[in-house]
């Protein structure tokens, strides 16, 4: 049974469920720890995105959970994070777990603006001759990845650049410890108001039963400050 993220950043390397997952906490970057909304929207996913696999990209990635667990249900997942993330822990993860689907590793650097080269092998936010537009998605998702006012528009913009073109709009999935409420609530303003998304949050019963399957043993004090938010792209 995993055991909540805020009681194993210790332990450099986790069995977690179906996986085996190296984490750092040597302060160089918040990404290369697991944290608990990453562990429950994994849950989340695992219950009610799990048998009609699709194609996926998550952004913030960090140790790859949620990616493992999309792919470990036949998703095709794009895993993206910053340089530093991807080659100390989230590339190694991906290598070290067989899944059924893909898992194709990129670093995507939100500060730098788009347009961006979605076929480049490695690095999507390079700045392209002929940018390549975003594949077709049907799943957006990231935990965790917003921790200061300065991370809000890039991760917008972001969202808001991944979906603009779909010719079917893709669910975004936004996971987050409500460690400093004015954040969020800043964050959700900035969504719906200047980035044009329609937001709404996933009952707590429903994440609840989630969270009650595959972790069994967890109180509600251990992910009671988690939400979990949908968002999707107005026309």
């Amino acid at each position: 049974m995993p055991l909540p993220a805020h009681c194993t950043k210790h332990i450099s390397l986790l069995d977690h469920t179906d996986f085996v997952l190296e984490q750092r906490a040597d302060g160089v970057s918040n990404g290369t720890a697991l944290w608990l909304a990453g562990q429950v929207l994994a849950f989340y996913l695992q219950e009610h995105h799990c048998t009609r696999p699709g194609r996926a990209i998550e952004l913030g990635s960090g140790t790859g959970l949620t990616a493992l667990t999309l792919a470990a249900h036949g998703w095709n997942v794009i895993a993206t994070d910053i340089d530093h993330v991807v080659t100390s822990v989230l590339q190694p993860n991906i290598a070290r777990n067989a899944v059924s689907g893909t898992v194709r590793v990129c670093q995507l650097d939100w500060t730098i603006p788009p347009p961006w080269d979605f076929d480049h092998p490695s690095v999507i936010s390079t700045a392209p001759k002929s940018p390549v537009a975003c594949p077709t998605l049907d799943l957006i998702v990231t935990a965790d990845t917003v921790y200061s006012r300065e991370l809000v528009e890039p991760l917008l913009r972001t969202l808001h650049t991944l979906c603009v073109d779909q010719e079917k709009q893709p669910i975004v999935y936004l996971c987050i410890e409500r460690r400093d409420p004015a954040l969020v609530d800043h964050l959700l303003q900035e969504a719906d108001t200047r980035w044009n998304f329609t937001i709404s949050r996933i009952p707590h019963k429903k994440l609840a039963r989630a969270v009650e399957k595959h972790a069994k043993g967890w109180t509600r004090d251990d992910w009671q400050d988690v939400h979990l938010w949908k968002f999707v792209l107005r026309r």
